[in-house]
């Protein structure tokens, strides 16, 4: 009976390493663009769970610049702009999002934090890294108005959707409030006098 070659013997363990450390297409190098008018264009997560890309806006011929589940579900936008718009992961190492017009709409506010590159994970958290692979920005750290499962909802940080928001306060109380208006109206639910919403124990 012939010998087995040795790298035969070595394949099932390649393979197993592979399909428990697949290859990462996550890594968004600096310099990369999408556009919100072109294709199917987006920087997806490992196992395609989630991706930035373009979803169509509210109105017509606008578009949101997102952080989605399925390629459809927002969990996290950086916001709106036109068909001839873009989001650009700068030389400068800044998450930016323009209008056609050149307009910034949207800016990470990482320029010259040392970001090497971007990345979008499989848990939909998307990531600004610097040469020591250190977070320098995380759209977990910056929410807009959604919460994934494995994104921790900690004091300070604030969930807005519309007129109202949503914030986790020192004493532990969370809190929904009605922001001020043109006209003046802020109702405020969890501080007192009005209605708590909630407790932590």
């Amino acid at each position: 009976m012939a010998e087995t070659k040795p790298f035969l013997k070595l394949l099932p363990l390649l393979l197993l390493l592979l399909l428990h450390f697949p290859f990462s297409f996550s890594t968004i190098p600096l310099g990369s663009v999408i556009f919100a008018s072109g294709s199917n264009q987006n920087w997806p997560s490992p196992n395609s769970t989630f991706s930035v890309s373009f979803v169509a806006g509210s109105s017509p011929n606008s578009f949101l610049a997102a952080v989605s589940f399925a390629g459809n579900v927002p969990i996290w936008s950086a916001g709106t702009i036109d068909s001839q718009g873009s989001l650009r992961l700068l030389k400068s190492g800044a998450l930016r999002l323009t209008n056609g017009s050149g307009t910034t709409v949207w800016d990470s506010g990482t320029d010259r934090l040392g970001v090497t590159s971007g990345s979008i994970e499989d848990t939909g958290e998307f990531i600004l890294r610097n040469n020591r692979s250190v977070p320098v920005w995380s759209s977990f750290d910056n929410p807009t108005d959604t919460i994934v499962q494995s994104q921790n909802f900690t004091v300070g940080k604030i969930l807005r959707s519309g007129l109202y928001s949503f914030q986790l306060e020192r004493s532990g109380r969370l809190s929904k409030r009605l922001r001020r208006t043109e006209s003046g109206f802020m109702l405020s639910y969890g501080k007192r006098p009005w209605t708590k919403l909630w407790y932590s124990s």
